[in-house]
């Protein structure tokens, strides 16, 4: 299953790169926020740090971050949108 991650930084607030990231169907929000991580690392010049500080269906920093532990499908579709919210 795929989702369509919004990289949205800390900084600016704008979403900066939108990113298709595939995980398995049982998969939980930790699950995809280390596949954006692994994402950002593997397109990292090497000169920057980023940390996830939540995942979420709307794209205001003020938005309910999604619990770490709980499955994806009982938040979003496949193939849906999630913002994540990132330090840099």
């Amino acid at each position: 299953m795929h989702y369509y991650v919004h990289l949205v930084p800390q900084t600016t607030s704008l979403v900066q790169e939108t990113v298709r990231l595939s995980v398995g169907e049982e998969a939980t929000v930790n699950n995809l926020r280390l596949a954006v991580l692994e994402h950002l690392n593997r397109h990292n010049d090497g000169n920057k740090e980023y940390a996830v500080k939540a995942l979420a269906t709307a794209d205001h920093p003020d938005a309910q971050p999604l619990p770490l532990g709980a499955l994806l499908g009982s938040y979003v579709e496949p193939a849906g949108d999630l913002f994540c919210h990132l330090t840099v």
